[in-house]
Order: structure tokens, then sequence, then C-alpha cells
């Protein structure tokens, strides 16, 4: 099951991956009419964009870090080795590996951004973070759940990326594939890396 979403994950970000870097021009019109209606809102609705600048800090650094230390501490006190690992090995792993299409492809965010950002735009940082982040709580947790709690795991796995994702293209730092794309990248190396751990991230 891992193997096959890591590989349809994948082969959908290296799709898009090509179509970005060619600059398809009906990716560039969805891009663009996307951001500017998403930005005259944002100008017109302080209040919203406001809660999207709250929002985005889901995906920061910062909170990943936190959110991913403390399941990597907590495998090690549960004795859960090869989970612990798993955390280790996917949290650094998809984001280092993450820089080579950033460099590779060099995209450039949106010239009119309404809070300041740097760096490549493809694929987004935060959204590809906070998209690896609640992927490996949620392998983690779900061999120790019941059909109620996996329901939960999963509308906050698919919840919380989306939002961060939003936020980026709200606040006009990112296109709306650079966060599709994150997404996509960060299931599949998840995905990819837990499936060497099968006794710690059984999905069933």
């Amino acid at each position: 099951m891992l193997v096959v979403i890591a590989a349809a994950a994948g082969a959908g970000f290296a799709i898009l991956a090509l179509l970005v870097a060619l600059d398809a021009a009906w990716v560039r019109d969805i891009d663009v009419g996307i951001h500017d209606s998403l930005r005259r809102f944002g100008l017109a609705h302080p209040a919203w964009l406001a809660t999207m600048r709250a929002l985005t800090y889901l995906g920061d650094p910062v909170t990943v870090t936190i959110v991913d230390c403390t399941a990597f501490v907590v495998c090690l006190v549960r004795r859960r080795f090869e989970a612990a690992i798993f955390v280790a090995s996917a949290g650094l792993g998809v984001w280092l590996v993450s820089r080579v299409p950033r460099a590779l492809i060099a995209r450039d965010r949106p010239e009119d951004a309404l809070w300041p950002a740097d760096g490549h735009a493809f694929p987004s940082g935060h959204t590809m973070s906070a998209t690896t982040m609640v992927v490996i709580v949620a392998l983690l947790v779900w061999p120790l759940l019941g059909r109620i709690g996996r329901i939960w795991v999963l509308a906050a796995a698919v919840a919380i990326p989306a939002v961060v994702g939003l936020t980026r293209v709200a606040g006009g730092v990112h296109w709306p594939t650079d966060a599709l794309g994150s997404l996509l990248f960060s299931l599949a190396g998840v995905c990819a890396i837990a499936a060497f751990y099968p006794n710690s991230v059984t999905v069933r």
C-alpha cells in the first residue's frame, strides 16, 4: 500500500515538476488566475489575510521541528527504535532531497506577494514541511488506532497541509502549483521511506 501511494504521488510530482520547468502556458494561466483572485480577496478582506498569515505557522520550521522531535523522543521512550529511525529519516530526508528540484527548477516567486519570503518557489517549503510532519505522525499512530481514530487522523492529515498550502498561495508567496507539488513530493517521500519500516508504520 505504501509503495503504491509513493509511486502514484511521485509520478504526479514528476509530471507537475516537468510542466513547471517547461513553463507550460496552461499551468501558468491557472497559477496566475488563482494568484490574482486570492490577492484581490486578501487585500479586500484584512481579517482573512491575517488569519492566513497566522495559520501559515502550522508549516513553519519551528513548529515542524518541535513536532518531529517530540515524535522522535516519544518513540525512543517507548522503545520503538525502528519508528524513531523512521521519524528522523523521513523528516530530514524529505527536506534534503527537496533541495534538488528547488535548485534545478529555480522558479521565481510571485513579485507582488503580500508578505515577505525568499528563496525559490517550487516546491513550497512550508507546505512540504507540514505535509511531511502530518504524514509521519499519521503513519506512526495508524497501527494503534481503531476505525474512528483513523478517520480523525486521516481528516487532520488532509486538512493541515491543505490549509498551509492555501495560506502560502493566499499570501502571494507561492503559486498554487508550488503547494500542490509539495503535497505530492512529501507524500511520495514519506511513504517511500516508511515502506522500509513495516513493523512500525503498517497501514492495514
